[in-house]
């Protein structure tokens, strides 16, 4: 039997100008570790392929990502449910 997740989280980056204690992720004070532009959309691709019917974009702070609306789009045209 194969497994598929109905709902994937994609923490997209540790970037984030915040240093908020609360945060699981302890953005803003590790290396921010962001893919580039052709890297983000493989990955992309990867998590369609798995057909999730929503993927919510975390990390970090997601809006510091400069492709982060090209990403979002590539999932939203395959018939994905995208948060931030």
């Amino acid at each position: 039997m194969v497994c598929v997740p109905s709902d994937v989280i994609w923490d997209i980056t540790y970037a984030c100008p915040l240093r908020c204690i609360h945060c699981y992720s302890e953005s803003g004070r590790r290396p921010t570790r962001q893919l580039g532009a052709p890297d983000l959309l493989r990955v992309a691709d990867a998590l369609i392929a798995m057909r999730p019917s929503d993927i919510a974009i975390a990390g970090g702070e997601p809006l510091v990502v400069p492709d982060l609306f090209a990403v979002a789009e590539r999932f939203s045209r395959s018939g994905i449910s995208v948060t931030l």
